[in-house]
């Protein structure tokens, strides 16, 4: 992966995508974050959309990334400033080693991340799929992609210290043939996935095809 991928003319361009953001703050209600307390890092956040949602709904929250303008410089699996959680959106699939990007993110309490299920051709991926069964390469519809099994994330996890679960995001419910991933790893306690499983269905009411709440 090479910086002019993600020059000025990708962060002017790109869709940034709400409707994981409930999902992303289910996740850290469900790993025991604490509002205006923890400090949440949103690690490869771009230009700092989530981090504004956050904030702006009562968590104290900051981004990083390696490429936006107006970042603060962070880069896995070397260089990510200390918080009390952790976030990626869409971000394992781009880093080479996904279990050394853990292990850089360990120092925190909590993380939160959002990867996909699905297919993509997204030349930016390292990793395309992120499956719940033990395979690591098979040839899709865009050749041969490498597959990252969701048990070993969770293993990883575990071995880390975290207590770690997934589910499906809320956009699957609607959208089965876009699913991406809730993974959630607390040290505080068990993540409490059950009201999200629920929730997620609640969330096909408010969430619509364009990603904006319907109400607030």
């Amino acid at each position: 992966m090479s910086a002019p991928v993600y020059g000025p003319d990708y962060f002017e361009r790109r869709v940034v995508d709400r409707t994981e953001w409930v999902d992303i703050e289910r996740g850290l209600k469900a790993t025991g974050a604490v509002k205006n307390k923890d400090l949440v890092l949103d690690v490869g956040g771009g230009t700092g959309e989530l981090a504004r949602w956050l904030e702006a709904r009562g968590w104290r929250a900051d981004f990083c990334d390696p490429y936006a303008p107006s970042a603060k410089r962070c880069a896995l699996p070397y260089d990510v400033p200390p918080a009390d959680v952790y976030v990626l959106q869409h971000v394992l699939e781009h880093v080479a080693d996904v279990e050394a990007s853990l292990r850089a993110l360990a120092k925190a309490d909590i993380i939160v991340i959002v990867a996909p299920g699905h297919l993509s051709d997204d030349p930016t991926h390292y990793y395309n799929h992120f499956v719940p069964w033990d395979k690591i390469e098979y040839t899709g519809l865009y050749g041969r992609i490498t597959v990252y099994p969701l048990p070993r994330l969770l293993d990883v996890l575990k071995t880390l210290g975290y207590s770690a679960d997934a589910v499906p995001d809320s956009r699957s419910y609607w959208a089965p043939w876009d699913t991406d991933w809730l993974i959630v790893a607390s040290r505080r306690r068990r993540p409490r996935l059950l009201r999200q499983r629920i929730a997620s269905l609640v969330a096909m009411i408010l969430l619509g095809p364009t990603g904006q709440l319907s109400r607030r």
